[in-house]
């Protein structure tokens, strides 16, 4: 396990992080290693602003960099490369990872041709819903948001603390500050699909490697960004021991326990709150995946049940309640249920901190 970024400061503006994952991506094109790869850039087809891109050239992985927190399918481009014959990697959360192995190990011809598996580290996914409402509270409604960008880094400002941006169909931007927005703040879910209740997967398990933000005590402060990064494949450690003595990337080794601990919220949320989620729904009637934590909620403490199942609500009430705006034009829709399930979380949180420390 390692951190690390690229060694040109003027690169990693137009990254979100450290910008590892498309020099690790444009250093496979290079080598010839692969012809093209497979991931979420922006959409030409009407009705959406992401979906799944080949890129075949350096320019194309450059250009659709960034993280873009929004729901896609890969069933078109898969279909696009299946059978000519070229060989491809492939980049996505946890859940479009083990999906793509498992169509690979279904298909013999896909299998032939995607030959690495690029993960991102996944805290949980988002509806396409997500941008538009950041979008909206700056004043962009939903049929006059043309692009966004997730993560505009501030030289002023720790690595976590990054602007949103939207550009209207007129080309006009508007920007603020990620954090001042409604929906931001991870834990609380919002826009959130269903199924990410039931993903065990932080580190995408079965990618050749893995890219996270390096939310550690010695990187975090540090506005350019920096990467965390998992590789399972000699391939990958050959390539970046090679940018590593060109100069071209810098890495440090890692504890594994240090970057476990900056993503302690999403293990909980993986760990403790699935098995609280689990025996919810069993209790319910409801059938369930298997999964490698039990279902069970007895030894969870009440205050940390209550939190558990109040960030699932929050995740359905945003949901409703911005289909709900949509359809009325009026963001107060999605908004003032949002404030009220978020207070009732706060006070949730604040009420177990309080017990905890007795």
């Amino acid at each position: 396990m390692a951190a690390g970024r690229r060694s040109a400061d003027h690169s990693l503006k137009a990254s979100s992080s450290g910008g590892l994952t498309s020099w690790t991506l444009g250093r496979l094109l290079e080598s010839g290693q692969v012809d093209g790869v497979i991931h979420v850039g922006s959409s030409d087809s009407a009705g959406g602003l992401f979906e799944y891109v080949v890129s075949e050239t350096l320019e194309e992985v450059e250009e659709r960099r960034k993280s873009q927190y929004y729901s896609t399918s890969m069933d078109q481009a898969l279909l696009s490369v299946r059978g000519n014959g070229r060989r491809y990697a492939i980049v996505g959360v946890p859940c479009f990872i083990s999906a793509s192995r498992r169509v690979c190990q279904q298909d013999p011809e896909l299998g032939r041709q995607i030959v690495f598996f690029v993960g991102i580290v996944c805290g949980h996914l988002k509806s396409q819903f997500f941008p538009e409402s950041f979008a909206w509270q700056l004043g962009v409604p939903p049929d006059r948001l043309a692009s966004v960008d997730f993560r505009v880094k501030n030289a002023d400002r720790p690595a976590w603390d990054y602007d949103f941006a939207a550009v209207d169909n007129h080309g006009e931007r508007y920007q603020r500050r990620n954090l001042d927005l409604l929906g931001a703040n991870w834990g609380h879910g919002a826009l959130q699909p269903e199924a990410c209740n039931f993903c065990d997967d932080i580190f995408a398990e079965t990618a050749d490697v893995v890219f996270g933000d390096a939310w550690m005590p010695d990187y975090q402060d540090d506005w350019r960004g920096t990467n965390v990064l998992v590789s399972r494949s000699r391939d990958i450690d050959l390539l970046l021991e090679e940018g590593v003595r060109a100069g071209e990337i810098t890495l440090d080794d890692v504890d594994p326990d240090d970057a476990a601990a900056s993503q302690a919220g999403n293990f909980r949320h993986r760990r403790v709150g699935l098995s609280v989620r689990l025996a919810d729904d069993i209790g319910k009637g409801l059938s369930v995946p298997t999964k490698r934590v039990a279902p069970g909620s007895e030894s969870v403490p009440l205050p940390r049940r209550m939190l558990i199942r109040q960030r699932r609500r929050m995740s359905r009430v945003s949901l409703v309640a911005f289909a709900r705006a949509r359809k009325s034009g009026d963001l107060s829709d999605y908004t003032r249920p949002m404030r009220r399930a978020i207070l009732r979380y706060k006070v949730i949180d604040k009420l177990g901190r309080r017990l905890a420390r007795r």
